[in-house]
Protein backbone atom coordinates (compact mmCIF):
# COMPACT_ATOMS: atom_id res chain seq x y z
CA UNK A 1 0.00 0.00 0.00
CA UNK A 2 2.93 2.61 0.40
CA UNK A 3 4.26 1.61 -2.39
CA UNK A 4 1.24 2.89 -4.28
CA UNK A 5 1.42 6.34 -2.40
CA UNK A 6 5.01 6.37 -3.48
CA UNK A 7 4.15 5.98 -6.74
CA UNK A 8 0.96 8.42 -6.93
CA UNK A 9 2.95 11.08 -5.36
CA UNK A 10 6.12 10.53 -7.61
CA UNK A 11 4.21 10.74 -10.59
CA UNK A 12 2.37 13.86 -9.79
CA UNK A 13 5.64 16.33 -8.44
CA UNK A 14 7.27 14.79 -11.71
CA UNK A 15 4.92 15.78 -14.11
CA UNK A 16 4.41 19.12 -12.23
CA UNK A 17 7.92 19.46 -12.14
CA UNK A 18 8.36 18.96 -16.08
CA UNK A 19 5.59 21.23 -16.68
CA UNK A 20 7.71 24.17 -15.08
CA UNK A 21 10.89 23.63 -15.97
CA UNK A 22 12.90 24.64 -19.37
CA UNK A 23 13.12 28.63 -17.90
CA UNK A 24 9.29 29.11 -18.11
CA UNK A 25 7.58 31.50 -15.68
CA UNK A 26 4.04 30.23 -15.24
CA UNK A 27 1.19 32.38 -14.42
CA UNK A 28 -0.09 31.04 -11.74
CA UNK A 29 -3.63 31.51 -10.07
CA UNK A 30 -5.73 29.31 -7.86
CA UNK A 31 -9.46 28.44 -7.67
CA UNK A 32 -12.29 26.11 -6.12
CA UNK A 33 -15.16 24.23 -7.72
CA UNK A 34 -17.86 23.40 -5.87
CA UNK A 35 -20.98 20.93 -7.27
CA UNK A 36 -23.99 19.04 -6.21
CA UNK A 37 -24.79 16.00 -8.76
CA UNK A 38 -27.41 14.13 -9.15
CA UNK A 39 -27.86 10.37 -10.99
CA UNK A 40 -30.66 8.77 -12.46
CA UNK A 41 -29.63 4.92 -13.45
CA UNK A 42 -32.37 3.53 -14.58
CA UNK A 43 -30.40 0.25 -15.13
CA UNK A 44 -27.22 -1.54 -15.70
CA UNK A 45 -27.12 0.31 -19.19
CA UNK A 46 -28.94 3.87 -19.09
CA UNK A 47 -27.43 7.09 -17.08
CA UNK A 48 -28.89 10.48 -16.86
CA UNK A 49 -26.89 13.24 -14.92
CA UNK A 50 -27.78 17.19 -13.83
CA UNK A 51 -25.12 18.77 -12.15
CA UNK A 52 -24.55 22.24 -10.98
CA UNK A 53 -21.57 23.96 -10.05
CA UNK A 54 -19.70 27.33 -9.06
CA UNK A 55 -16.25 28.16 -9.60
CA UNK A 56 -14.29 30.72 -7.51
CA UNK A 57 -10.94 32.42 -7.73
CA UNK A 58 -8.81 33.07 -5.08
CA UNK A 59 -8.27 36.92 -6.77
CA UNK A 60 -10.62 39.45 -7.60
CA UNK A 61 -13.04 38.84 -8.93
CA UNK A 62 -14.08 35.95 -7.14
CA UNK A 63 -16.48 34.74 -9.49
CA UNK A 64 -15.14 33.00 -12.56
CA UNK A 65 -18.23 31.05 -13.98
CA UNK A 66 -21.24 28.51 -12.95
CA UNK A 67 -22.53 26.20 -15.00
CA UNK A 68 -25.78 23.57 -15.89
CA UNK A 69 -24.48 20.60 -17.40
CA UNK A 70 -27.02 17.34 -18.83
CA UNK A 71 -25.75 14.23 -19.73
CA UNK A 72 -26.68 10.75 -20.58
CA UNK A 73 -24.75 7.70 -20.72
CA UNK A 74 -25.31 4.48 -22.21
CA UNK A 75 -23.27 1.11 -21.63
CA UNK A 76 -22.10 -0.76 -24.62
CA UNK A 77 -20.08 -4.12 -24.15
CA UNK A 78 -18.39 -2.74 -21.64
CA UNK A 79 -17.88 0.51 -22.77
CA UNK A 80 -19.41 3.67 -22.17
CA UNK A 81 -21.00 6.26 -24.42
CA UNK A 82 -22.21 9.79 -23.91
CA UNK A 83 -23.43 13.04 -24.67
CA UNK A 84 -23.59 16.26 -22.69
CA UNK A 85 -25.02 19.99 -23.38
CA UNK A 86 -23.42 22.20 -20.75
CA UNK A 87 -25.05 26.35 -20.40
CA UNK A 88 -22.42 28.41 -18.95
CA UNK A 89 -21.94 32.02 -17.70
CA UNK A 90 -18.72 32.93 -17.59
CA UNK A 91 -16.73 36.57 -16.05
CA UNK A 92 -14.59 36.48 -19.05
CA UNK A 93 -11.62 38.78 -17.45
CA UNK A 94 -9.24 38.54 -20.42
CA UNK A 95 -8.69 40.50 -23.78
CA UNK A 96 -9.88 44.14 -24.08
CA UNK A 97 -13.76 42.81 -23.81
CA UNK A 98 -13.89 41.70 -20.48
CA UNK A 99 -17.54 41.16 -19.27
CA UNK A 100 -20.25 38.42 -18.04
CA UNK A 101 -20.64 36.20 -21.07
CA UNK A 102 -22.75 33.03 -22.09
CA UNK A 103 -21.56 29.91 -23.70
CA UNK A 104 -22.30 26.67 -25.03
CA UNK A 105 -20.96 23.36 -24.81
CA UNK A 106 -21.64 20.03 -26.35
CA UNK A 107 -19.26 17.15 -25.76
CA UNK A 108 -19.20 13.44 -26.39
CA UNK A 109 -17.19 10.54 -25.19
CA UNK A 110 -16.34 7.41 -25.00
CA UNK A 111 -14.86 5.62 -21.55
CA UNK A 112 -13.47 1.72 -21.15
CA UNK A 113 -12.58 0.20 -17.60
CA UNK A 114 -11.23 -2.54 -16.59
CA UNK A 115 -10.50 -4.41 -13.12
CA UNK A 116 -7.43 -6.37 -11.63
CA UNK A 117 -7.82 -7.08 -8.12
CA UNK A 118 -7.87 -4.36 -6.23
CA UNK A 119 -6.67 -1.83 -8.79
CA UNK A 120 -9.74 0.01 -11.60
CA UNK A 121 -7.72 1.55 -14.56
CA UNK A 122 -10.29 3.81 -16.56
CA UNK A 123 -9.50 5.55 -19.95
CA UNK A 124 -11.60 8.06 -21.51
CA UNK A 125 -11.63 9.83 -25.39
CA UNK A 126 -13.80 13.38 -25.32
CA UNK A 127 -14.48 15.57 -28.23
CA UNK A 128 -15.84 18.96 -26.55
CA UNK A 129 -17.17 22.15 -28.46
CA UNK A 130 -17.90 25.10 -27.34
CA UNK A 131 -19.51 28.54 -28.57
CA UNK A 132 -19.73 31.90 -27.30
CA UNK A 133 -23.39 33.81 -27.50
CA UNK A 134 -24.42 37.33 -27.44
CA UNK A 135 -26.06 37.31 -23.89
CA UNK A 136 -30.25 37.45 -24.55
CA UNK A 137 -29.95 36.23 -27.89
CA UNK A 138 -29.37 33.11 -30.19
CA UNK A 139 -26.05 34.73 -31.92
CA UNK A 140 -22.87 33.90 -31.80
CA UNK A 141 -19.49 35.22 -32.38
CA UNK A 142 -15.94 34.65 -32.59
CA UNK A 143 -13.75 31.39 -33.40
CA UNK A 144 -15.60 27.97 -31.52
CA UNK A 145 -12.90 26.03 -29.16
CA UNK A 146 -12.57 23.00 -29.56
CA UNK A 147 -10.91 20.31 -27.96
CA UNK A 148 -10.12 16.20 -27.81
CA UNK A 149 -9.54 14.94 -24.61
CA UNK A 150 -7.60 12.00 -23.47
CA UNK A 151 -7.73 10.80 -19.82
CA UNK A 152 -6.32 7.71 -17.89
CA UNK A 153 -7.37 7.31 -14.61
CA UNK A 154 -6.35 4.87 -11.59
CA UNK A 155 -8.40 4.20 -8.22
CA UNK A 156 -7.37 1.54 -5.26
CA UNK A 157 -9.90 -0.28 -3.03
CA UNK A 158 -8.29 -0.24 0.11
CA UNK A 159 -9.19 -3.15 2.16
CA UNK A 160 -11.64 -1.78 5.07
CA UNK A 161 -10.58 2.13 4.21
CA UNK A 162 -13.62 4.63 2.94
CA UNK A 163 -11.20 6.56 1.48
CA UNK A 164 -9.92 5.24 -1.47
CA UNK A 165 -7.04 7.43 -3.58
CA UNK A 166 -7.75 8.02 -6.98
CA UNK A 167 -4.90 9.59 -9.28
CA UNK A 168 -5.80 10.91 -13.21
CA UNK A 169 -3.86 12.33 -16.28
CA UNK A 170 -5.58 14.38 -18.71
CA UNK A 171 -4.21 15.79 -22.16
CA UNK A 172 -6.06 18.40 -23.75
CA UNK A 173 -5.22 18.90 -27.23
CA UNK A 174 -6.71 21.54 -29.55
CA UNK A 175 -7.53 21.02 -33.24
CA UNK A 176 -4.70 21.86 -35.71
CA UNK A 177 -6.14 24.48 -37.63
CA UNK A 178 -9.20 27.31 -36.85
CA UNK A 179 -9.01 28.22 -33.42
CA UNK A 180 -8.59 31.02 -30.90
CA UNK A 181 -5.27 32.21 -30.46
CA UNK A 182 -5.63 31.98 -26.66
CA UNK A 183 -5.90 28.19 -27.11
CA UNK A 184 -3.33 26.08 -26.22
CA UNK A 185 -2.47 22.17 -25.41
CA UNK A 186 -2.98 21.75 -21.93
CA UNK A 187 -2.70 18.81 -19.42
CA UNK A 188 -4.15 17.88 -15.83
CA UNK A 189 -3.18 15.86 -12.43
CA UNK A 190 -5.52 15.01 -10.44
CA UNK A 191 -5.74 13.35 -7.02
CA UNK A 192 -8.33 12.83 -4.56
CA UNK A 193 -11.21 10.47 -3.39
CA UNK A 194 -15.10 9.66 -2.79
CA UNK A 195 -16.39 9.15 0.51
CA UNK A 196 -19.62 7.25 0.39
CA UNK A 197 -22.09 9.07 2.97
CA UNK A 198 -24.85 6.43 2.58
CA UNK A 199 -26.50 4.62 0.22
CA UNK A 200 -26.95 6.94 -2.24
CA UNK A 201 -24.90 10.15 -0.57
CA UNK A 202 -21.40 10.58 -1.97
CA UNK A 203 -18.73 12.88 -1.46
CA UNK A 204 -15.68 13.53 -3.64
CA UNK A 205 -12.80 15.60 -3.11
CA UNK A 206 -9.77 16.10 -5.69
CA UNK A 207 -6.98 18.71 -5.69
CA UNK A 208 -5.88 19.02 -9.88
CA UNK A 209 -3.03 20.90 -11.11
CA UNK A 210 -3.62 22.10 -14.49
CA UNK A 211 -0.78 23.79 -16.88
CA UNK A 212 -0.60 25.09 -20.84
CA UNK A 213 2.01 24.02 -23.05
CA UNK A 214 3.62 26.82 -23.98
CA UNK A 215 7.64 28.00 -24.34
CA UNK A 216 6.33 31.01 -22.32
CA UNK A 217 4.74 32.43 -19.95
CA UNK A 218 2.17 29.56 -19.43
CA UNK A 219 -1.22 29.56 -17.36
CA UNK A 220 -1.25 27.07 -14.76
CA UNK A 221 -4.13 26.61 -12.45
CA UNK A 222 -4.46 25.11 -8.49
CA UNK A 223 -7.90 23.52 -8.59
CA UNK A 224 -9.62 22.37 -4.80
CA UNK A 225 -13.05 20.82 -5.80
CA UNK A 226 -15.42 19.50 -3.72
CA UNK A 227 -18.52 17.48 -4.73
CA UNK A 228 -22.25 16.12 -3.27
CA UNK A 229 -23.46 13.19 -5.43
CA UNK A 230 -26.73 12.03 -4.94
CA UNK A 231 -27.56 8.56 -7.37
CA UNK A 232 -30.91 7.29 -7.40
CA UNK A 233 -30.82 3.67 -9.10
CA UNK A 234 -34.36 2.36 -10.01
CA UNK A 235 -33.26 -1.17 -11.73
CA UNK A 236 -34.98 -4.42 -11.82
CA UNK A 237 -34.94 -7.50 -12.32
CA UNK A 238 -37.11 -6.79 -15.34
CA UNK A 239 -35.50 -4.03 -17.33
CA UNK A 240 -31.68 -4.85 -15.92
CA UNK A 241 -29.51 -6.65 -18.98
CA UNK A 242 -28.85 -10.35 -19.02
CA UNK A 243 -25.46 -11.22 -17.63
Amino acid sequence: MLRFYSIIIGLFFATTALGQSGGKQPENSTESRISTQIQLRLNKRWRFTLEEQLRLRFSTPIYERSFTELKVAYLLKKIRFGFAYRFIIQNDVDGLLQSIKQRHRWHGYMAYKFKIKRLSTSFRLQYQFRKQFIPRTHISFGPARHYFRFKTALEYNIKDWKLDPKIGIELFVRPLFNYPNNQAHRYRISIGTDYKIKKRHHLEFRYQFESEFRGWNPKTLHIINLQYRYILKLATRKNSPKK
